[in-house]
Parts: structure tokens; C-alpha cells; sequence
């Protein structure tokens, strides 16, 4: 199997794909790009506003002009927003496009990383913790059949320095 010099990571907001995409591209000494940073850069404006202003549907299609355009770089980590692969058959593009890798996490470990950011993720909003979790399971329970679609799965639970370690095993014998 072949990157392609594209390295993506997917998995459910909260998973540590930024964290993880930053770090990784700077051990390989390629760029990195987050799909959600990329949005707001070329919208000028925050997710939640977007979300807030144009709705789901708009938010969706500029994710998958983000991807599409981001399929024609080479030597990237490119961590999706936690939607990316789930609409408009982004994760076939990701799956021709290069190496993906799915960031699995349980939902009680993603509500205690993103309870104090629920203002910023607007599919979060005015959700109290035990509705917020019930809502978590079911959109990763939705959601999994599609970022478990990856080339590999690895325990999001793990250190950053074991993920690097494990993704750059993988890549190497690519």
C-alpha cells in the first residue's frame, strides 16, 4: 500500500488528531494541515459561526473542497475534521488519496477532553455532561463505520510518542 505522501488521521472530535498531526509531521519533516484551521482560514470565520450562519450542509461541502484540494499534496498529515470521513464519500477520497490511520476513543475519554470546549464545537453546544455523553455514543456509534473504514486502527489512548512511534513503523514498510 502506498501513501502517497498523504498521511490522514480520522476519528471523532476530541481524539487527538490535531495533537497528534502536528507532532507526526514535524518527526517526518512534512506539512501539516488541519481541515477545520484550513476551513476558518478560507471562511474567515470560526466553525461555530459557519454552523451558526450557513448550516451543517454548507460546513459539509467545504470540507470536502478542503479534502479534494488537499489530495493534490504531497508529504502532508492531514488531521479531518471528526465529520470528514462520514459525508459525501470523503473517506473513499482519503482511502485512494493515501495512508489513513483511525484514532479510537471511548466516549467518556473524549467528554473529559472537550467538556471545557463546548462553546467552540457547535455540535456540542448547550448539552449538559450525562446528555453529552449519550450524544457522543451515538454519533460515534454512527460514525465508526466509516472512520473504521481506515487503513489502521490505533488505540487513541496511547501516548503521543507510541502513535508516532507505530504510525511511522506502518509508513515505512508502505
Amino acid at each position: 500500500m502506498k501513501h502517497a505522501g498523504r498521511i490522514f488521521l480520522v476519528g471523532f472530535m476530541g481524539s487527538g488528531k490535531t495533537t497528534l498531526g502536528r507532532a507526526l509531521s514535524e518527526s517526518l519533516g512534512f506539512d501539516f494541515v488541519d481541515t477545520d484551521e484550513e476551513i476558518e482560514k478560507k471562511e474567515g470565520r470560526t466553525i461555530a459561526n459557519i454552523f451558526a450562519i450557513e448550516g451543517e450542509a454548507y460546513f459539509r461541502e467545504q470540507e470536502s473542497k478542503i479534502l479534494k484540494k488537499l489530495l493534490l499534496r504531497k508529504n502532508v498529515v492531514i488531521a479531518t475534521g471528526g465529520g470528514v470521513p462520514c459525508f459525501q464519500d470523503n473517506m473513499e477520497e482519503i482511502k485512494k488519496g493515501g495512508i489513513s490511520f483511525f484514532l479510537k476513543v471511548d466516549a467518556k475519554t473524549l467528554l473529559q477532553r472537550l467538556k471545557g470546549e463546548t462553546n467552540q464545537r457547535p455540535l456540542l453546544n448547550d448539552k449538559e455532561d450525562e446528555e453529552l455523553l449519550f450524544w457522543m455514543e451515538e454519533k460515534i456509534k454512527e460514525r465508526n463505520f466509516f472512520y473504521s473504514q481506515a487503513n489502521f486502527i490505533l488505540d487513541g489512548d496511547s501516548s503521543l510518542e507510541e502513535l508516532i512511534i507505530q504510525i511511522k513503523k506502518i509508513i515505512n514498510r508502505a
